[in-house]
């Protein structure tokens, strides 16, 4: 009986026992089918540490940049303290979501040769990108590309997906409110509610009654920065009567972007707002893995928070292609819906 029981109980070990040779747990593990390439000799690149969002996007953009240039990634030589960064946000920890590995070399390899420009990349060794940006072909590689969603996939799996409730076709869209006002950043990176709602409005009304809207925002606090700003121009005796002036007017114009109530208008549509929580990274998080699985995903233009999750949907991408009164919206024109119809037929297909 004794035997039988150890038996059993060996048997119950080997079945807990992870699969060393499961695709998804080898990913969810670290591995990074973008930055690999086999046999080649590796490509780093200088750590240019932003927003989250502008962080990731320059490391993605690297290792896009070394595999076309025939390299494999070895990652972004800097520092990147496991402590929180700007906006409050656990950097490294969304480095390793986005890309399937932590990507950050603390060190620089021994005998790297530097580069800055394509001229340098001739000789077939360990190479150093010293610039910040990388000439990219305009065209994104779709086999890259697909190596980075295939590096993802198990994370977007593993999420708690709030709004993904089953048989509903999901329409997100990312509206950057918490780093900027209109008052001083109009033309850059506003993008006016009323162009928004249209689009979101255009999208459901293709998307069917199966549709669901949500939008993803965040607040923030940053009152006076653009009254400084402009101030910062002005002679030094009358700088004290602008900063009062345009402080006044700016802390009413910004308030919208630390208020909830500034995104009424949405919820006036049935649209569903979500903004971030007290945890800023796991906001970051769950926003990315909302607006990368979304069917159809309205990225908002100038945001490199918005590039991220674009990067890793496997859906309809909608970008700001025009300009209206000054400001980015929406084309909404036949390639749009083209987009749209092909990733509602695809959801409904897998909901049949």
């Amino acid at each position: 009986m004794r035997l039988f029981f150890v038996a059993m109980a060996a048997a119950a070990r080997r079945h807990r026992r992870p699969n060393r040779h499961h695709t998804k747990a080898e990913t969810c593990a670290g591995d990074c089918p973008a930055c690999a390439l086999p046999h080649r000799p590796k490509l780093y690149s200088v750590l240019h540490v932003d927003g989250v969002g502008t962080t990731v996007k320059y490391i993605a953009e690297h290792a896009r940049f070394a595999r076309e240039q025939n390299y494999a990634y070895g990652g972004a030589i800097g520092t990147l303290p496991l402590t929180p960064q700007a906006h409050g946000v656990l950097q490294r920890q969304c480095v390793a979501w986005a890309l399937g590995t932590d990507a950050v070399v603390v060190r620089e390899p021994a005998g790297i040769q530097r580069a800055a420009a394509l001229a340098d990349l001739a000789s077939n060794q360990t190479v150093l990108w010293t610039e910040k940006h990388v000439p990219l072909a305009p065209k994104v590689d779709k086999a890259w590309l697909a190596d980075l969603r295939r590096g993802n996939a198990c994370r977007l799996g593993r999420a708690r997906l709030t709004y993904a409730r089953k048989g509903t076709v999901r329409v997100a869209a990312h509206l950057r409110r918490g780093d900027v006002d209109v008052s001083v950043q109009p033309s850059l990176r506003w993008v006016s509610d009323a162009c928004l709602v249209d689009a979101l409005g255009w999208v459901a009304a293709r998307a069917g009654p199966r549709a669901e809207v949500h939008v993803f925002s965040a607040l923030e606090s940053h009152r006076g920065r653009g009254g400084a700003t402009r101030c910062a121009k002005i002679k030094v005796s009358r700088r004290l009567w602008c900063a009062r002036l345009t402080g006044r007017f700016l802390t009413q114009v910004m308030r919208g972007t630390a208020s909830p109530e500034a995104f009424d208008v949405y919820r006036a549509h049935n649209y569903t707002v979500h903004l971030n929580g007290a945890d800023a990274t796991a906001s970051v998080l769950d926003h990315w893995a909302h607006l990368a699985s979304a069917d159809v995903f309205l990225q908002s233009p100038t945001s490199a928070f918005a590039v991220v999750p674009a990067y890793l949907s496997r859906g309809c991408v909608l970008r700001a292609r025009v300009i209206k009164k000054g400001l980015h919206c929406y084309a909404l024109d036949a390639a749009d819906e083209k987009c749209v119809r092909r990733a509602v037929e695809r959801r409904l297909r897998e909901i049949s």
